[in-house]
């Protein structure tokens, strides 16, 4: 692995529409996207947000597409069925955001745009609600076993019965310190402790109090 500290180039581009024939999808995209959900999204709402294409002028693979490769193959499939059913290719020209990087800040911008969708997460109640707002689920990638599934986790949760939670003990905050004991003294510790629910509460009560008596 390279130990050379990465550059801090803050991109700059323009937004313009390219030719889909133009455009490449980046040789070392590690992403495994699920085009069929792309495509379906593709065909309800329309390209939403355009792609994020590196000319090329640093790295010899122009027209890389450093954001949205999988958006450019389901486009292009679209664009197949429909001159298959002797249909206008509905995606001929693509709204794509130019930059110009060099190899190591393509890679850069390549995996962090992946691992923060990676790492994003849900506020699971929000989301529930929202797909419950909406009349059907149809146009959002989500299906209703999806938000039945959702509805059933957070009920369960606020079913949770109280013996299930974690018991809260109050020596929680104690410290463990281990002693060796002569026989004599660890008889008598023994017979002692022998009075009490837990070795904790024994020793709180020899300190305070003194050696148990019959």
């Amino acid at each position: 692995m390279s130990t050379t500290q990465p550059k801090h180039n803050h991109i700059t581009g323009e937004l313009q529409h390219l030719p889909i024939e133009q455009l490449h999808n980046y040789a070392r995209n590690p992403r495994k996207g699920n085009i069929p959900a792309i495509k379906k999204s593709l065909h309800q709402h329309g390209l939403f947000k355009p792609l994020l294409v590196n000319t090329g002028a640093q790295t010899g693979e122009e027209w890389a597409v450093l954001a949205g490769n999988h958006t450019l193959a389901a486009m292009r499939e679209l664009n197949q069925e429909a001159q298959e059913a002797g249909l206008q290719p509905p995606h001929s020209m693509v709204p794509c955001y130019i930059v110009d990087v060099d190899e190591a800040q393509a890679a850069e911008i390549v995996l962090v745009d992946n691992k923060t969708s990676d790492d994003a997460t849900y506020n699971n109640e929000a989301l529930a609600d929202l797909l419950d707002w909406l009349p059907d689920l149809t146009a959002t990638g989500y299906e209703q076993a999806d938000l039945d599934a959702l509805l059933d986790g957070l009920n369960t949760t606020e079913e949770l019965p109280d013996e299930d939670m974690p018991e809260e003990t109050p020596y929680a905050d104690f410290i463990t310190v281990r002693l060796q004991l002569p026989p004599h003294l660890a008889q008598q510790w023994l017979a002692h402790s022998m009075a009490f629910d837990s070795a904790e509460e024994a020793l709180e009560h020899l300190l305070d109090h003194g050696p148990a008596t019959e």
